[in-house]
Order: structure tokens, then C-alpha cells, then sequence
């Protein structure tokens, strides 16, 4: 944290106020001026897209999700082919499954509407604690929690999102 004093303030913010941060605020003040100072997901080829409905028939089901982002590739506001599915949640665990359930959801219908076998990426935050999904076929694994209030885990949330974008450009594109 020492070689880079601009995550200070924000790293700052965070532990001062996740206790007492509902859904909004969570997202309002802190993962989107993190996504946004440190992370890059600018490009002519993807964007990042908030709270825009996505659907699909997966298996002869209508699947319909709202997820509070979207990495994809669109045409103005249209979503074409979402490539990473995120979803910010309460302040505590009182409802595990929750975040999880649509995040799969918002997976299921981005590997539909892709349609070309490449693995979907995902996360989902709950306070402080952050989760990064994947998923290829009907196949999923959620990685070990990653606490956005010690230093280490907070940079290694940095480095998880910026690899994101490698793999983005280098395999999924």
C-alpha cells in the first residue's frame, strides 16, 4: 500500500464506513470509484454497462436478471455479448445464496446469448467481502473470499480485476 498512496483514501473510506454502507452506498462509494480509478475497462471493443436487464431461454426456461454490472460488448445502450457479470449485495451474509443465484443467472443467460463455449467471469460483493466467479458449460467454481479491508486482499481485488481485462482481450475477444 506504501508504494501506491492514491488506494489509500479509498482503501480508507472503505474500512471506515462497510459496516455502516447499505447496497447503494457500497456501490456508490466505493466499487465504482475503485472500477474506476484503478481498474480500465474502457475500450471501443467492451464497456461496462449498470443495472440494464439481460435475458435469455436457457434449456427452455426464460431467464431474466438485473445485474448491477455488466462488462460487454454492445452498441450503445443494446448489451450484445456480456463477458463478466457482477453483482454488489447487502452489508451482511443474511442471504448467502442471493448474490450468488444471480450471478449464476446473469452467467447462464450471458453463455446463451454468446453462444461460443468461452468461460464467463463473475463476482459479487457482500460488504467487505469479495468473491470472483467462473464458469464453462453448466460448471462453476467460486473462489476463496477475498476481504477488501486488509490491505494485501485489497490489492489483490486491484490485480484479480486488471488480469480480468487481460483475459478479456487475449481469450474471450
Amino acid at each position: 500500500m506504501a508504494k501506491n498512496p492514491l488506494f489509500l483514501p479509498l482503501f480508507q473510506t472503505l474500512r471506515a464506513k462497510v459496516d455502516y454502507w447499505n447496497e447503494q452506498e457500497l456501490e456508490l462509494f466505493f466499487i465504482a470509484p475503485l472500477l474506476q480509478s484503478f481498474v480500465d475497462y474502457e475500450s471501443p471493443d467492451f464497456m461496462l454497462y449498470s443495472e440494464r436487464s439481460i435475458d435469455a431461454i436457457v434449456e427452455g426456461i426464460k431467464l431474466k436478471v438485473e445485474p448491477d454490472l455488466l462488462l460487454a460488448k454492445g452498441v450503445g445502450e443494446i448489451v450484445k455479448t456480456p463477458y463478466f457479470c457482477f453483482h454488489g449485495y447487502k452489508r451482511t451474509k443474511k442471504n448467502p445464496a442471493g448474490p450468488i443465484a444471480q450471478v449464476l443467472v446473469a452467467m447462464l443467460i450471458a453463455q446463451e446469448k454468446n453462444k461460443n463455449h468461452k468461460p464467463i467471469y463473475g463476482a459479487y460483493v457482500i460488504s467487505k467481502d469479495w468473491y470472483f466467479m467462473t464458469m464453462e458449460g453448466k460448471e462453476y467454481c467460486i473462489s476463496k473470499v477475498y476481504e477488501a479491508t486488509q490491505k494485501d486482499e485489497f490489492i489483490e481485488i486491484i490485480a484479480i480485476l486488471r488480469q480480468f481485462r487481460v483475459i478479456l482481450e487475449t481469450t474471450l475477444l
